[in-house]
């Protein structure tokens, strides 16, 4: 039998990685929609370049070709997360915060499927400058 502080410690645990993983048929679903939102931001891509090269023969205007530069920016970043997230899925390791090795609640994948921290280490991470383990290896 537990005791009352061996229950409250194991029932405030929070789930491991391959309880999450175990637990959600869903990640198909996820792999859809990280894969849709892929399409979106390679088509996104390939519309900014043909607009930006359309522009800079008919405009000379610099702050056009910035916004531009800065949307392209923006763009690839976020397909470089996806990218990684469809990765994760690959090598099973989807769902697994990439800092602390819990699992990152449904709920939060459901919003941001690319995401690759849990709620408190992406709000540490947004505290401090200790990069993730992707980002150590990039």
């Amino acid at each position: 039998m537990l005791s009352t502080t061996a229950a409250a410690t194991s029932s405030s645990r929070r789930p491991t990685a391959r309880a999450v993983r175990a637990a959600t048929p869903p990640i198909a679903a996820l792999r859809a929609d990280l894969l849709r939102q892929r399409r979106f931001r390679v088509e996104q891509l390939q519309r900014l370049d043909t607009h930006a090269a359309r522009d800079r023969k008919l405009s000379t205007d610099q702050r056009l070709d910035e916004v531009t530069i800065v949307l392209q920016a923006a763009a690839n970043s976020v397909l470089a997360n996806i990218d990684a997230a469809l990765d994760r899925i690959d090598r099973g390791t989807y769902g697994t915060c990439q800092r602390c090795d819990t699992a990152i609640p449904l709920e939060r994948l459901r919003t941001l499927p690319m995401i690759p921290l849990c709620m408190p280490c992406q709000h540490d991470r947004e505290q401090t400058t200790t990069p993730t383990r992707q980002e150590q290896e990039v």
